[in-house]
């Protein structure tokens, strides 16, 4: 490879011994076919060596860090709360307003696994039973104008109403397990309407991995706890 150290640029040497190192043979095949045939490309193709973590560890590292200390900034290394003061606070309770930084629902996957019967539609029932427990909305904003919904309209009104970045939400811990049983309790056995209550979402981190990330202050709760 050295009949082209010319054309890496300012740290030729360096640069070489990144391409020397690639250990996945269809990797180093690959990228010495496209010096090869595409030699305009060799800039290019220096920057990708110098910075993919998969060509150059230096740079995985950086990455890894990079995640530890994002990881560390959030709250269970997805919620992010907002800045001030909570939304509520008591004697037993605090409450949060966060941005969700997980994956972003898949709506489509959502309405296809509510559509027991295959029709392509979801009609009242499906979308009831769906929406609360899985998206926190109310289902009549689903259902203003018919009796059943498409795909292609449920996915609008979601994006429409939740968008497509991260979603905000609002996390409530509370200190005495016995009020929390109860708030739990009541949520299963009566009907609560989601315009009037906070619904309590299905895809959440467990109560115990919520317990130790409280009891490790991530997110900034070491701080609030002071």
């Amino acid at each position: 490879a050295m009949h082209f150290l010319h054309s890496w640029g300012t740290q030729p040497e360096v640069l070489n011994d990144l391409f020397k190192k690639i250990t996945d043979d269809a990797a180093f095949d690959l990228v010495w076919k496209l010096l090869q045939k595409e030699p305009g490309k060799r800039k290019k193709v220096a920057d990708l060596l110098k910075s993919h973590p998969f060509f150059n560890q230096q740079s995985a590292d950086v990455l890894e860090r990079r995640s530890a200390i994002f990881e560390n900034l959030l709250f269970y290394g997805r919620y992010k709360f907002f800045d001030g003061p909570p939304e509520h606070r008591s004697q037993t309770s605090v409450v949060f307003r966060a941005q969700d930084l997980d994956k972003q629902a898949d709506y489509s996957a959502i309405f296809d696994d509510a559509d027991k019967d295959g029709n392509k539609k979801l009609d009242k029932g499906e979308v009831s039973e769906l929406v609360v427990s899985k998206i926190g909305l109310d289902p009549e904003l689903f259902l203003k104008s018919s009796d059943a919904i498409s795909k292609e309209e449920f996915v609008s009104i979601c994006k429409q109403l939740l968008s497509d970045g991260p979603r905000e939400k609002v996390i409530k811990l509370m200190k005495n397990k016995d009020q929390w049983e109860r708030e739990c309790n009541a949520r299963t056995k009566n009907t609560l309407h989601p315009k009037y209550v906070v619904s309590a979402l299905s895809n959440v981190p467990s109560d115990t991995e919520i317990a130790d990330a409280v009891r490790h202050g991530e997110g900034g709760l070491d701080i609030i706890r002071e």
